[in-house]
């Protein structure tokens, strides 16, 4: 893990933007509305009506019941350029889905919108919680020099994103300098446990998520040759 540099640099966060009406999106969006203005932005527009109309834009237990009981500062838009000014945080959680025919993450729509941000000379941190290749967040701070760009590793579950949020296991900033930790107070903030913060490189960040999502699938292949093992040979796989 690294040590937190002084920079000098202190980062008061009041006004986030979220880009993505994912799971991810939707969930950080709806929980950080309670304690800072939050701006959602997606071209969805069902999705937006929806969370206009203050209705889950997505089939995750709880969004409902936080969205019509809990008092938000939460707006939902198309249009993101007018609602940059001010804005401290812009959280990325846009799909990278995997193509199975180059064998890379897809991440052409989260280049576009770092180019976008880049071209719109915001000076807010930008966050990224897509699932990346490593090396990506070097890659881009290259190509968007203008941009102060983090990568903070989301590991939610489908079904549980609300409850994953508030009761994280810990939470990784791929940052060592100062404003890392201001990022990490953002999460910490819908946090009801007390989470360990872990600091480090971007690129390290970007293994941990990887090297997180292939543990889950191996224990679950393994548990699956268990059933099946036990099926054959007529056992218990309970007991076993």
């Amino acid at each position: 893990m690294l040590r937190l540099q002084e920079t000098g640099v202190r980062l008061m966060i009041k006004k986030i933007v979220v880009f993505g009406a994912g799971y991810v999106g939707s969930s950080l969006s709806i929980l950080l509305a309670e304690h800072f203005q939050v701006i959602l932005v997606d071209t969805d527009q069902a999705k937006l009506k929806k969370i206009a109309q203050k209705k889950a834009p997505i089939d995750e237990p709880l969004l409902q019941e936080f969205l019509s009981d809990r008092n938000l500062n939460l707006s939902a838009t198309s249009s993101f350029q007018e609602h940059l000014a001010h804005t401290d945080l812009v959280i990325l959680a846009l799909p990278t889905n995997y193509d199975e025919n180059t064998n890379f993450f897809d991440t052409s729509i989260l280049e576009q919108v770092l180019s976008d941000l880049s071209a719109s000379n915001t000076s807010a941190t930008v966050v990224i919680k897509s699932t990346i290749p490593i090396g990506f967040t070097d890659k881009v701070s290259k190509a968007f020099p203008n941009l102060s760009i983090v990568f903070v590793p989301e590991f939610l579950r489908e079904g549980h994103a609300i409850l994953d949020n508030q009761h994280p296991t810990r939470i990784v900033v791929g940052d060592s300098e100062e404003k890392a930790s201001a990022i990490a107070d953002v999460f910490l903030k819908i946090s009801k446990n007390s989470p360990e913060v872990l600091y480090m490189s971007s690129r390290e960040a970007e293994a941990v998520k990887l090297f997180a999502n292939t543990y889950l699938a191996t224990r679950v292949s393994f548990f699956n040759e268990l059933d099946s093992f036990a099926l054959e040979h007529q056992l218990s796989a309970k007991n076993i």
